[in-house]
């Protein structure tokens, strides 16, 4: 009997070690604390005179918003993203090395309005060498989220040996011309040469072997003549393709609209481009289309032509943080946050 006494015992104390533990037993108030609005919650009860002035000044109570006059629902107020509707990747139309990534000045710009313009943090020189000879062309730098307009330039590619290109094309051209010519003056002696044959043999002065030479000879520098014609013909199509390939090595923006922003910029001054290979990418922000997925209660709503009014968000971070309590405050000098 004494043993079953002994183990009732210790189940309960086991027991109530357990309940306690976990919060099950209230806890019974002494003198120093009171309960408040039979909430539960205790307060300390010092003397408030110890504590001070409060911490802020009392404040008549707010007034409550009055509800603005509307007619009709409410709009509905939808998320929403704006979409591009034209963009483009701005590409090398022929191989070579970046000069540059921006808009090349126009020359003659430092001496109307004077180098202070120059000067600027954006605005920067690349040096063009011919091998012989070399100059410097002035050109503002492009970044990301930059403005430009339709059919401006945005990355120049070296045209050194495109030049180079040109004045041979140009040179093989002169030659051409200069044969024609020669060949045009060949042609017409020969033309006079045998009409002057045939005159002799008709007074029976020269023999037929003679005209007929002198014929010979009139065709033969006719066609050299309509020969060099059309070498003159090749090498001014030459010089034309040369100049074509010249302006590939300028990349412009072929968006056509008003304004466009430079989205990615894929390469850097002194890189290699091939053929074809994008450089920057360019969105046209003169029409955007407005995305967004409505609620289905909202639906019977909406309907085609009906005003919508668009206005961006914009995110911003709060002017002051109230970082959490560290110990209760009762509003007095003397709490902590």
């Amino acid at each position: 009997m004494g043993r079953f006494f002994t183990i009732l015992v210790l189940a309960i104390l086991i027991g109530g070690g357990i309940a306690w533990q976990f919060g099950l037993l209230s806890s019974v108030p002494n003198d120093h604390t009171r309960t408040e609005g039979g909430t539960g919650s205790t307060q300390s009860t010092a003397d408030l005179a110890k504590l001070g002035e409060p911490l802020y000044a009392p404040q008549p109570p707010a007034n409550p918003l009055v509800n603005q006059e509307r007619r009709g629902p409410d709009p509905v107020v939808v998320g929403g993203t704006l979409t591009v509707i034209e963009k483009m990747d701005a590409c090398s139309r022929t191989p070579g090395q970046l000069l540059f990534v921006g808009q090349e000045i126009p020359d003659g710009t430092a001496q109307v309005a004077g180098v202070a313009p120059l000067l600027q943090g954006k605005v920067n020189s690349a040096l063009v060498n011919l091998g012989d000879m070399a100059y410097h062309t002035f050109y503002q730098r492009l970044a990301e989220g930059d403005i430009i307009g339709d059919n401006e330039m945005v990355a120049l590619i070296d045209p050194a040996k495109a030049i180079h290109g040109i004045l041979e094309k140009v040179t093989k051209l002169s030659a051409a011309t200069a044969e024609e010519n020669s060949a045009f003056e060949i042609s017409k002696a020969a033309q006079r040469r045998f009409d002057l044959e045939v005159k002799l043999w008709r007074q029976g002065s020269a023999s037929e072997k003679d005209r007929e030479d002198a014929g010979l000879t009139a065709i033969k520098s006719k066609g050299d003549y309509e020969a060099k014609q059309g070498a003159t013909k090749v090498a001014q199509i030459d010089v034309r393709s040369a100049k074509l390939n010249l302006t590939y090595h300028w990349v412009e923006n072929k968006l056509p609209v008003k304004k466009s922003i430079v989205k990615t910029i894929y390469k850097r001054t002194g890189e290699a481009v091939k053929e074809l290979e994008p450089i920057l990418q360019l969105y046209a922000i003169d029409r955007l289309t407005a995305e967004g997925l409505v609620e289905l209660q909202f639906a019977n709503r909406l309907a085609f032509g009906k005003k919508v009014i668009i206005e961006p968000t914009v995110e911003s971070s709060p002017v002051r943080v109230w970082r959490s309590h560290k110990k209760r405050s009762d509003g007095r000098r003397g709490g902590v946050f």
